[in-house]
């Protein structure tokens, strides 16, 4: 039996991976820093699941379920894991290699000759030669040569929505997921995924998740920050209401345009990259998920600024993107942390100043943010 160590019990790691994995037969272990994830995965989960076709729900069972501490009991299951997955935010990922370091270091000992790879699944893009650096600084020339030859960092492109069935979020053992396209997983990989359902392996990863993050990622949350400006709760709900479809449909328009001149691919090529499938009934994706944590997706290179720059490039009217983040500087939920503290930065160091800190964009674009904003705080 193929074995499968996922880094992250969360809706992705439980709701995704942990699902997928374990409909093919892999022996499933899950990592977590949270006691309360740990605890509430004891009994086991269920999954509603979302297809083109059908709708269906699964109850996961039989897997481990290890808390990170000092003993390192994941230890085994690290060892004899034929890959490993990270569904992980960014800022999370240095601490999970500093943490696994040692199960690295045993790997070294006992299994010198064997080569893993360890798949990074975040939103962001290029940060295998970040984590490599990050690796080759905490580490000795010995060690860092070993992990160069063995271990292999991978890209993913993630094109499947799971979010949580109750308010718990990571914690929930109740979760719903998208079932219509596949994880695209960078090459080459050291083990077999063939028997895995939506695990496809994929060439120019890094390139292609980029256009995602703009292509799809843009647009999605575009609806999330216009559709909390305007009271709605869910995506489907915020897409219906006439004035942010029109509003979403001219930021795709824009991303879309731009997108080709810099990547020099065709509308068809985005379209096949970018568009999921409808499902059978409507899959309740909650503002709430596609719009967490604004701070980070207000970022220079990330789904709003990054084609917004290019706009700048291409000169190309960059308006609806304007619009977008002046939705994203509105946006607050009290279950969101980085909202709220976007909010005091707003109170505390005023907006253009907010601004520029955040997306570090020219200064004639971010006057042009500031007035959008202002012009929303005052409808």
């Amino acid at each position: 039996m193929k074995k499968v160590l996922i880094v992250g019990a969360g809706r992705l790691g439980k709701g995704f991976l942990g699902e997928v994995f374990a409909a093919a037969d892999w022996q499933v272990s899950f990592l977590d820093k949270d006691a309360a994830v740990i605890d509430e995965m004891k009994n086991g989960y269920t999954v509603k699941i979302y297809g083109v076709d059908s709708i269906c729900t699964r109850e996961v069972r039989n897997y481990d379920a290890y808390l990170c501490s000092d003993k390192h009991k994941e230890l085994s299951s690290f060892l004899e894991a034929d890959i490993v997955m990270l569904p992980l935010y960014p800022d999370d990922l240095e601490d999970a290699f500093q943490y696994l370091l040692y199960d690295l270091k045993q790997q070294m000992q006992n299994t010198p000759d064997k080569k893993l790879d360890m798949v990074l699944l975040t939103n962001m893009t290029y940060l295998t030669e970040k984590l490599c650096a990050y690796v080759k600084n905490l580490t000795d020339t010995a060690f860092y040569t070993w992990f160069h030859e063995h271990i292999f960092l991978r890209d993913a492109i993630i094109r499947r929505s799971t979010d949580a069935a109750d308010d718990k979020a990571n914690r929930s053992v109740t979760l719903t997921s998208m079932a219509a396209a596949s994880l695209l997983i960078e090459q080459p990989l050291h083990t077999d995924l063939g028997n895995v359902q939506w695990m496809e392996p994929a060439k120019n990863v890094p390139t292609l998740k980029e256009i995602k993050i703009f292509t799809l990622n843009g647009p999605h949350a575009a609806t999330a920050y216009a559709g909390a400006y305007y009271g709605y709760e869910d995506i489907p709900t915020a897409s219906s209401d006439p004035q942010i479809s029109r509003f979403v449909e001219q930021v795709a328009q824009t991303i879309n345009q731009v997108c080709m001149k810099e990547f020099h691919v065709t509308e068809k090529e985005l379209e096949n990259l970018s568009r999921i499938p409808k499902l059978k009934g409507e899959l309740p994706d909650s503002v709430f998920r596609v719009g967490y944590d604004p701070i980070r997706k207000l970022g220079n290179a990330d789904r709003l600024c990054g084609p917004l720059k290019l706009c700048l490039k291409h000169h190309v009217d960059a308006l609806p993107l304007i619009k977008a983040i002046a939705y994203a500087l509105h946006y607050q939920d009290a279950k969101d942390e980085n909202s709220i503290q976007l909010q005091r930065m707003l109170t505390a160091a005023g907006t253009e100043k907010t601004v520029i800190e955040l997306t570090q964009l020219p200064q004639n674009i971010v006057m042009q943010i500031v007035e959008e904003y202002n012009s929303l705080k005052k409808s």
